[in-house]
């Protein structure tokens, strides 16, 4: 059976109406009412908005030209939100953009519809799920990553990649070079991958190098990364231990509940206005 992950989506609405608890889960949000005032006395106010809306304070954001009335749920990660657009030039008030709200999807683990961001943020608490991500869609993640870590980082062409997956610059100029090992559990990273990347930095003229594998490396291959220090080469080990680390970098907006059937991914935020 084919992993599936869960993830947030806009969906379009009629009308957006902010309720006292959350539709998916039942969190209680705080809330407060208040009066319309004039742009002026709300400019510098990002805690306030005109009603009759129920609006929460720490989820209110203003942008320039447009007020968002936006509200998350802290446990699930539902959200709504509505873009409204005030021009006191042409309109005595706001002209009403298109509401939204999450409704919670279903995606394969390699379905490029998933954002980096949205598949690195799901592997932090579920890491079993990377046993089902292809080898490329594995490289892609890798890159990523060594992008948010302050990297250069670009992604070689699978059929030229001249013995590197990735290669990271900075200030311009090629500095490393990174190897991405897609393995089951069980089958571990050998000394002879090792040999095998020398020789491509020796290529690409870089000293400094890395394997990042999903599973983990054998005591000769962790040997012989030690002793090529020797001959000037900084070879860096990161095993699937490692890689989830890494993943610290990745904080998406997801749903959070414990366990999501496949029967709940389409269309679900379903809940009574009453919800306790």
């Amino acid at each position: 059976m084919t992993e599936q992950l869960f993830v947030w989506r806009d969906k379009e609405e009629s009308a957006l109406q902010l309720k006292k608890h959350c539709p998916f889960c039942g969190r209680h949000f705080p809330e407060y009412w208040v009066q319309l005032e004039s742009l002026d006395e709300r400019r510098n106010r990002r805690d306030e908005a005109s009603g009759p809306y129920v609006v929460f304070p720490a989820m209110l954001s203003r942008y320039e030209g447009e007020y968002a009335y936006r509200l998350s749920c802290q446990r699930c990660g539902y959200y709504a939100y509505e873009l409204n657009h005030y021009d006191w030039n042409k309109y005595a008030g706001p002209v009403w953009g298109t509401p939204y709200q999450a409704t919670l999807r279903a995606f394969d683990a390699n379905d490029t519809s998933v954002e980096l961001e949205e598949l690195g943020t799901y592997l932090k608490e579920r890491h079993k799920l990377l046993s089902a991500i292809g080898w490329r869609r594995f490289e892609e993640l890798v890159c990523d990553i060594f992008k948010h870590h302050g990297w250069d980082a670009q992604l070689t062409l699978p059929s030229k990649d001249g013995g590197a997956d990735v290669i990271l610059f900075q200030n311009g100029e090629r500095t490393a070079i990174v190897e991405c090992k897609k393995y089951s559990s069980r089958r571990k990273v050998g000394v002879g991958m090792v040999r095998q990347l020398v020789g491509a930095s020796v290529r690409f003229d870089v000293r400094n190098a890395h394997i990042v594998t999903s599973s983990s490396f054998t005591s000769g291959a962790e040997k012989a990364a030690r002793d090529y220090v020797d001959d000037g080469f900084t070879i860096d080990l990161h095993a699937a231990s490692d890689l989830f680390q890494l993943l610290a970098v990745y904080n998406a907006n997801l749903p959070r509940l414990p366990e999501i059937s496949a029967a709940d991914a389409y269309d679900l935020w379903p809940t009574s206005s009453d919800r306790r």
